[in-house]
């Protein structure tokens, strides 16, 4: 017998990971603002192996437009300057063991291409929510047919699926629509 409950549970949870990794994607898209999001993948090659940047050092916002990397132990901070530059292609401002990471306007043509990449990312989270709704309701219909439930609870339950997943890409276009805000914001 199918568990409606465990069902709905289970969608809930699965579409909220899809939700969870378009904002870790929208986190690291640039906007015209300093995010230490923006810091979260750097990768520096330290003590022997690639090491992530937070391991090592500590990142703030230091004003609007600048981040700030302070770094644990000075034999490290090459490294990281030149991890922060091919990551984010920016040059950071060092002194002493603080590294000033001075956001850059965007241009208008830069403006459009992040959010060409927002958009992408979230016709991505829509299309995996689609996917769980798909193979959620697949298994519903397996189970009509294997006699475990009723015809109208497979409608019914497939009409609760439909509606979850609908809310779920509604959440998915609202952090596109405030992303997209917040990226033409000058």
């Amino acid at each position: 017998m199918m568990e409606e409950s465990i069902l709905m549970e289970e969608l809930n949870t699965l579409m909220e990971k899809a939700i969870n990794v378009l904002e870790q994607d929208f986190s690291g898209l640039r906007t015209g603002r300093a995010n230490v999001a923006l810091l979260d993948k750097v990768m520096v090659d330290a003590y022997g192996s690639k090491t992530p940047l937070q391991h090592i050092a500590t990142v703030t916002v230091l004003e609007p437009r600048v981040l700030g990397v302070q770094v644990w132990d000075s034999g490290n901070i090459k490294a990281v300057e030149k991890a922060i530059h091919e990551s984010v292609n920016i040059t950071p401002v060092t002194e002493g063991q603080l590294m000033r990471i001075i956001m850059p306007e965007m241009s208008e043509e830069a403006r459009r291409d992040i959010l060409k990449v927002a958009a992408t990312h979230a016709e991505r989270a829509r299309v995996g929510l689609r996917n769980i709704r798909r193979e959620l309701i697949d298994r519903v219909k397996a189970a009509e047919k294997a006699g475990e439930i009723s015809e109208d609870d497979f409608h019914r339950l497939q009409a609760q699926v439909t509606k979850e997943t609908a809310r779920f890409v509604e959440r998915v276009d609202e952090l596109l629509e405030e992303k997209s805000k917040r990226i033409q914001a000058v």
